[in-house]
C-alpha cells in the first residue's frame, strides 16, 4: 500500500477520482530543479530522442498528407529542433536544461509508504486537517507503459548527502536522475510514478504558482484501499469524504486519526469496513 495525503480542500480528488502528476519545477525540493546531469550524453539522448518522435509523427500522418511540402516542413522543424538543444547545452547547467526542456509534459506522483508519518500530517495534510488515502501499488494504473514500452513501477526514492552525476546512458537513469533526495527528507518514505502527459493544452485547468499546468489524471476507483481522515478533520470534510465513497460507489476502509495518549505516534480507528 502507498499513501498520498492531502489538505482539506482537495477533497475533490475523492469527488472527481481526478489526481495530479506534478511537473519537476512544482515540486518542493530545489534541487529538483538541478540534477547533475553528464551534458555529452544528455544532449545525444534528446537529440536521439527527438528524431525517433519525427519519424514516429510521420509515419502516423495520413497518407493524402504526406507530401513533399509537408515532409520539407517536418524536416525544418526537426533541424530546429535539433539546433535549439545544441545550443542549450552549451550552458554550464546541463540538470536545468533537461528538466525545462521536459517541462510540464512530464509529471510526478509522489507517495508514501507510510500513513503515520507526523511531520508529513503537519506538512503536507494541513496540520491534521486534511486526510490521507491508501492506494494499492499494485493496479494497473501504477503499472503502465512508458514512452518506450515498458512496463513501470513506483520507485522508491534514495536519500543521501552526496548529489550522484548521472548520464542517460546510465542502467537506472531515471533512478538517480529523479530519485535521490537529501537525508533530511528521509523520514517521508517517498515513492514516486512517473507520467509523460499529452495534450497539456487542452487538459489544462489552469496554472499553479511556478506558471506549471495543472492536469489531472483519471483516477480509478479500485486503486483507492482506504481513507484516513485527519486528527482536527471537521465534520464537513468527513460528510464529503462519505458522500464521495457514496456517489462513487468505492469499496475502502474509513479511519479517523487521533493523538496516542501516551506516545508520540498517531493512531486511527476505524469508522467504516469495505
Amino acid at each position: 500500500m502507498l499513501y498520498k495525503y492531502f489538505g482539506p480542500e482537495r477533497v475533490d480528488v475523492m469527488r472527481s477520482l481526478s489526481i495530479r502528476f506534478s511537473p519537476l519545477l512544482s515540486l518542493n525540493d530545489p534541487f529538483e530543479c538541478l540534477p547533475l546531469v553528464e551534458a555529452r550524453s544528455a544532449k545525444e539522448m534528446l537529440i536521439s530522442e527527438v528524431i525517433r518522435d519525427f519519424e514516429e509523427l510521420w509515419e502516423k500522418t495520413d497518407e493524402d498528407e504526406k507530401t513533399d511540402d509537408n515532409w520539407v516542413l517536418l524536416e525544418k522543424t526537426r533541424e530546429n529542433t535539433i539546433a535549439n538543444i545544441e545550443n542549450k547545452f552549451k550552458a554550464s547547467n546541463t540538470g536545468s536544461e533537461v528538466v525545462a526542456m521536459l517541462g510540464d509534459n512530464f509529471g510526478i506522483l509522489s507517495l508514501s509508504r507510510t500513513e503515520k508519518n507526523i511531520l508529513m500530517w503537519s506538512h503536507y495534510a494541513a496540520e491534521g486537517r486534511g486526510f490521507v488515502i491508501g492506494l494499492d501499488e499494485n493496479h494497473p494504473f501504477f503499472h503502465q507503459k512508458d514512452a518506450r514500452g515498458r512496463i513501470t513501477k513506483p520507485l522508491p526514492v534514495v536519500y543521501t548527502t552526496v548529489r550522484s552525476t548521472v548520464s542517460p546512458r546510465d542502467a537506472r537513469f531515471y533512478e538517480k536522475f529523479l530519485c535521490e533526495k537529501a537525508l533530511e527528507w528521509a523520514d517521508e518514505e517517498e515513492e514516486r510514478v512517473f507520467r509523460f502527459l499529452e495534450n497539456i493544452e487542452t487538459r489544462s485547468i489552469g496554472k499553479d504558482q511556478y506558471g506549471q499546468s495543472i492536469v489531472l489524471t483519471h483516477l480509478p476507483k479500485e486503486t483507492i484501499q482506504s481513507v484516513f481522515l485527519g486528527y482536527r478533520a471537521d465534520t464537513d470534510l468527513m460528510d464529503s469524504v462519505f458522500q464521495a465513497i457514496e456517489q462513487n460507489e468505492i469499496e475502502c476502509d474509513v479511519y479517523r486519526a487521533r493523538i496516542c495518549d501516551n506516545e508520540y505516534r498517531i493512531v486511527f480507528d476505524q469508522l467504516l469496513r469495505a
